[in-house]
């Protein structure tokens, strides 16, 4: 049990992150490609995101067919074909689509893995179990964000390397992973229904990601025009979102404890201070201040989506489920820079550090809304007890 527990924690090394790896090159495939959009440029990070989405919804067809083992291994194959394949071409268009293969490979990866969780953990071990795949999921930001800076300071095909991870992982799912379906795991016919509430939380992980991107997406370009640094420090900058993520995703399951009614309302709060300080920041100091901040409360609340999709559904629909609100997570990834300058044109303002504090503000809002609706229903249980 121990190893397939590892094989499974190292597969939430690939994921989340699986397009912000190259992030800190960003600066430097601008340079290279400069005849291309700047919205373009984005897209190299972004774009595996939107090839994600359907293949998602083909992987919860065939896990009825085939085994975890054999698509997940197949995934794994995809992934480094596509994220190793950018390194060697010198044409925009290929590279984004070997981008969108990487992106098929994850799509693969990502539903199998949070189902997994499911099939081999129940109650509070799952619940820390979802805590550790996102702390591990982070952990494997800071190493391939740290790496891929240093790699892009020496050349932006080399920081493709780091998706050579790949192979380690391949390796421990050949070795250790069950080939079998579990038991309990019965085959979904489709015919069932999933609770609305799965939808609502995939609404929910669609917004949070469009703020969450805005850090991998736009801040090697942010750092590179503010003259703070070049793609080694916005390899530091970034891989601050996944050292605060990473020591949130072990400490989940006591936070949540502690805070109880008020943990997403904290959320909220902590990622409002954060792109706040982003987005006003005037040295490195403050950034990564803010970044530090935004990602501790990103790396509380994201797990805690995807314990709630577990929890709401039966094992037959876990792929189901965890497919559905992970090509929501994609696509807000996909779209996050799209929607951050669109933002901007529409109130007419082009400075860099407005998407920030607009997401500062909005995340703000949201806050205030959560708080204020537990109490009313705090207050309206204790009228009722009274009463």
């Amino acid at each position: 049990m121990r190893e397939v527990s590892i094989t499974i924690l190292s597969l939430s090394l690939l994921t989340v992150m699986v397009g912000a790896a190259i992030a800190p090159a960003l600066s430097n495939l601008e340079e290279y490609f400069n005849e291309a959009n700047i919205t373009l440029i984005k897209l190299i990070v972004t774009i595996p995101s939107l090839f994600i989405i359907p293949s998602t919804i083909v992987v919860s067809k065939l896990s009825h067919k085939y085994s975890k083992k054999s698509l997940i291994m197949l995934g794994l194959s995809l992934y480094l074909v596509g994220g190793v394949g950018g390194a060697f071409v010198n044409n925009i268009s290929i590279l984004l689509f070997f981008r969108a293969v990487l992106g098929i490979g994850v799509g693969f990866i990502m539903p199998l893995t949070t189902s997994l969780i499911s099939d081999y953990f129940e109650g509070e071990k799952r619940a820390t179990m979802m805590g550790r795949a996102s702390a591990s999921n982070n952990f494997g930001g800071i190493i391939s964000l740290l790496l891929s800076g240093w790699l892009a300071a020496i050349s932006w095909r080399y920081s493709f390397s780091v998706y050579l991870i790949g192979l380690i992982v391949l390796l421990l799912v050949w070795l250790f992973l069950p080939n079998e379906q579990k038991k309990t795991d019965t085959i979904n016919t489709g015919k069932s229904k999933l609770p609305k509430r799965v939808y609502v939380i995939s609404i929910s992980m669609f917004l949070i990601i469009i703020a969450f991107y805005s850090i991998p997406a736009n801040i090697a370009i942010y750092v590179n025009e503010l003259s703070l640094g070049d793609s080694t420090i916005a390899g530091v900058v970034i891989s601050f979102i996944s050292i605060s993520g990473f020591i949130a995703g072990f400490l989940y399951r006591k936070i949540k404890v502690f805070l109880i009614k008020m943990f997403v309302p904290t959320l909220f709060l902590l990622m409002s201070i954060g792109f706040y300080l982003i987005g006003t920041g005037t040295n490195l100091f403050m950034i990564c201040a803010g970044v530090l901040i935004m990602g501790t409360g990103m790396g509380l609340y994201i797990p805690d989506l995807f314990l709630a999709v577990s929890n709401s559904v039966d094992k037959k629909n876990t792929v189901t489920a965890m497919s559905i609100v992970s090509s929501t997570m994609f696509l807000g990834q996909f779209f996050s820079p799209i929607f951050l300058d669109f933002i901007s044109e529409f109130f007419g303002n082009g400075n860099i550090r407005f998407p920030y504090l607009f997401l500062s503000v909005t995340i703000l809002i949201f806050a205030l809304s959560s708080f204020f609706t537990n109490i009313f229903k705090k207050s309206k249980k204790v009228s009722q007890v009274v009463s």
